[in-house]
Parts: structure tokens; sequence; C-alpha cells
């Protein structure tokens, strides 16, 4: 997994660094537009600001990330976005 923090309160700024780590086949931790769900879907990247601390985001890790982002599901999701 690859953090990603982008300016937060840039709307419609995505940088090229989340696709990056997409085409990279990382499954970023992304902290940056609002609005980022209509261009990327949620499946494909851990939003921070859903998590509410850093240990928040500790724990995600430790427990919840591997059940979110099985391999085989992550890998189809990325390919889609990445063909369309």
């Amino acid at each position: 997994m690859e953090p990603l923090f982008v300016e937060p309160f840039s709307p419609a700024y995505y940088g090229d660094r989340l696709f990056n780590c997409l085409h990279a086949g990382t499954i970023p931790i992304y902290w940056g537009a609002h609005d980022i769900q209509e261009i990327v879907p949620p499946g494909a990247f851990i939003d921070r600001r859903a998590l509410i601390s850093e240990t928040g985001l500790r724990q995600f890790l430790h427990r919840d990330a591997y059940r979110r982002f099985a391999p085989e599901t992550f890998v189809q999701l990325i390919l889609d976005l990445l063909a369309g």
C-alpha cells in the first residue's frame, strides 16, 4: 500500500501519483480531493478521510484491509478502471 497525500482542499485536483499507484498495482491511501470517487471507484483506494486518526488507519490496515482489498477483486477493479 502506498500512502498518497494530495492537497486535501483542492477540489478536482487529482495529480498523477494516484494513477501511478494504480498502474503499479498498489493500493493507494488517498487523502486529497473530496470528489475523487467521481473519477476512481471507492474500492480502488483507501480513503484516509474516512479514518479518524493515525491509530484508526493503522487498525484498518492491520485488521480490515486484506478483506476489503482481496487481491483478485482489487486487480480486476484496477484493470477495469484503467481499461475504461
